[in-house]
C-alpha cells in the first residue's frame, strides 16, 4: 500500500512512501498492533502539565521549607495544631491519589486497553489489550487499596501520638502548659 501522507518526516513531501498494511513493528515487540499517535496539541499540553508539575513542587518544596522553619522557633504547644494539619493535607492528598489510580485501573478494567484512549503521548507508543494489561490494572486497584489502608493506619498512629504530645509537653487535661497559659 502506497500513501503519500505518512512515513518518516525525513522524505521528501508530497512523496509515495511503502507501509505495510498491518502497521507491524518487530522491532518494538508489536505485530499487528495499534498505536496510539501524539499530537502537538498533546505534546504541548502534556509539556504544560509537566513545567506545571515541576514548577508547583519547587515552590511548595520552598514553602515547606520556610514554613517548618518558623514552626521550629514556636512553643511545642503552638506548633502541635499546624503539624496535624500538614499531617492531614498530606493524608488527603494520598487518598486522591489514590482514587485517581483506582479510577484510571476500572477505566483500563473495562476498555481492556492501555494506555487509555485519549491518552497524552510524546512519542507514537503501542496499545497493549489482554492478560498482561487487567494484571497491570488489578495492581493498580490493589495499590490503591494498600494506600487507604497506609492512610487509615497513619491516621489512627499520628492521631494517638499527638494526643499524647498534647498531654505531655501542654499539659491538656490538667489545667495548666508549659508554655504558662491555660488551656
Amino acid at each position: 500500500m502506497l500513501r503519500a501522507d505518512s512515513g518518516p518526516r525525513w522524505a521528501a513531501p508530497g512523496r509515495a512512501k511503502a507501509i505495510p498494511p498491518d502497521r507491524s513493528t518487530p522491532s518494538l515487540g508489536c505485530v499487528n498492533a495499534e498505536f496510539l499517535e501524539p499530537t502537538p496539541a498533546s505534546r504541548r499540553k502534556l509539556t504544560a502539565l509537566l513545567v506545571a508539575a515541576l514548577a508547583g513542587g519547587a515552590s511548595l518544596i520552598e514553602w515547606l521549607k520556610s514554613y517548618l522553619a518558623e514552626l521550629k522557633s514556636r512553643p511545642i504547644c503552638d506548633t502541635l495544631e499546624p503539624v496535624l494539619v500538614l499531617g492531614i493535607l498530606i493524608l488527603a492528598s494520598l487518598l486522591l491519589l489514590s482514587a485517581w489510580v483506582a479510577w484510571t485501573a476500572r477505566k483500563v478494567l473495562r476498555l481492556d486497553q492501555w494506555p487509555l484512549p485519549g491518552t497524552w503521548v510524546f512519542r507514537r507508543t503501542p496499545i497493549q489489550r489482554g492478560r498482561k494489561v487487567v494484571l497491570r490494572a488489578y495492581a493498580m486497584l490493589g495499590l490503591a487499596v494498600l494506600v487507604v489502608a497506609f492512610v487509615a493506619f497513619a491516621s489512627y498512629g499520628s492521631w494517638q501520638q499527638l494526643l499524647h504530645g498534647w498531654v505531655l509537653a501542654c499539659g491538656i487535661g490538667t489545667g495548666t502548659s508549659t508554655s504558662g497559659t491555660t488551656r
